[in-house]
């Protein structure tokens, strides 16, 4: 996939909060919490204050540190606001803070940062539209919410080339802008060029881009609206963000996934299988049932079953499988975990993989170039390295005030 940086310019007479530059003393850090969150090139995760910590690749802001310099370990956001959960898209980081608003950062030449305007940002920026959210998910250009308030109302903004905002148009936004359709939603999963949700009762609808079958109806055609996915099967959750496929686990624990199999992302062990446009089941015979799944940027995917055991399939030409090799797989492979950790969570950027094991500690493989492993280094790995402890931060940005836009 090739993408383009398009210059931005702001909204005249829009306003935004934004974090300003004057820096205050840091405390001490906190220890980290949660799932460590992966993005195109770079991961974040939470201290047990709230406060977010990231690394890898910042030539867009999307680490939030006030600036565009890569960061090897662990770096504070510049602000002093606390969150309860994390999002990573491509190029950009959103976050749900403790009283239900929306703050994202990064890129935004498409609005995906949701302030108005078209300009990229380097610290966390107020999602306009006063709508509190009880969850984010950020895909490579858009961001998607379900709002905390209006029944299963979701909320999308960003690129809407092929509709992946579900509003019926194919028209950007740079504030929120309702799903259409009525259906009441428990979650949603924003993707490369798509959108997904699961409704009340354990359905699955998807909208936008669909050439490679990623919206599961069983056809290759896009639509602007939300319409029923996967029919037939009732699911315990979906998996986003990805870029070409979709996971999800259904209700009786049984994993599926559907859309591009080009590099195996399918696990279903079978290469001439280029693609499919309705769920095919994950191969478990040797991983047994998951727990939870991850599908990376459109390449891989990974799960964990009951043993906290880590299992990897689709490409592998930067290590992102974790199995020790540089080789594709068409079925889960076992990442290569030190003995006796088990993982809680796992998430999959695009060409590498992150999870957190028992004992709260970080691990990230695959690709490291720009230092999204949080190692130090900016090495790739095939199997996974512990991501440094979060340290006293540089003097960050702490403090928030109404900026004229």
């Amino acid at each position: 996939m090739c993408f383009s940086v398009l210059a931005a310019s702001a909204l005249a007479g829009v306003s935004a909060v934004t974090a300003t530059a004057a820096p205050v003393a840091a405390a001490a850090a906190s220890q980290p919490s949660g799932p460590a969150v992966t993005g195109g090139h770079h991961t974040c995760r939470l201290d047990t204050e709230g406060a977010a910590w990231c690394w890898g690749l910042n030539d867009f802001g999307q680490l939030g540190d006030g600036t565009e310099e890569r960061r090897y370990t662990p770096t504070r956001v510049a602000t002093d606001l606390t969150f309860t959960s994390l999002t990573l898209g491509r190029n950009h980081t959103c976050g749900v803070a403790t009283d239900g608003a929306a703050w994202c950062w990064g890129r935004n030449e498409f609005g995906q940062v949701g302030d108005g305007t078209t300009v990229h940002r380097n610290t966390p920026q107020a999602v306009l539209g006063g709508e509190a959210f009880s969850s984010l998910s950020a895909g490579f250009f858009q961001t998607c919410g379900l709002v905390d308030g209006p029944a299963g109302q979701v909320s999308c903004w960003g690129r809407n080339n092929t509709g992946q905002l579900g509003d019926g148009t194919k028209v950007n936004r740079s504030t929120p802008a309702p799903v259409v359709g009525g259906q009441t939603f428990t979650s949603v999963s924003a993707h490369f060029g798509y959108s997904c949700a699961l409704d009340d009762s354990d359905q699955a609808w998807c909208w936008g881009r669909n050439d490679m079958g990623q919206l599961g109806d069983g056809t290759f055609t896009g639509r602007t609206v939300p319409g029923p996915s996967a029919e037939g099967h009732d699911f315990a959750s979906l998996i986003g963000p990805s870029g070409t496929h979709s996971c999800g686990i259904d209700t009786d624990g049984v994993t599926w996934c559907w859309g591009s199999n080009r590099y195996g992302q399918l696990g279903i062990g079978d290469d001439s299988v280029v693609g499919s446009p309705t769920p095919l089941e994950v191969i478990t015979e040797e991983s047994g049932a998951f727990t939870s799944v991850s599908a990376g940027g459109g390449y891989h995917t990974c799960g964990i079953n009951a043993d906290g055991e880590a299992w990897c399939w689709g490409g592998n030409v930067i290590g992102q499988l974790g199995d020790g090799t540089t080789v594709d797989s068409n079925r889960p492979v076992q990442v290569v975990l030190e003995d006796g950790i088990e993982l809680v969570s796992i998430d999959t950027g695009i060409y590498h993989s992150c999870g957190v094991d028992t004992a709260g500690d970080a691990w990230c493989w695959g690709s490291g170039g720009p230092g999204q492993l949080g190692d130090g280094t900016h090495t790739s790995s095939s199997t996974p390295l512990k991501v440094a402890d979060f340290q006293d931060s540089e003097d960050v940005d702490a403090s928030t005030e109404p900026a004229a836009g």
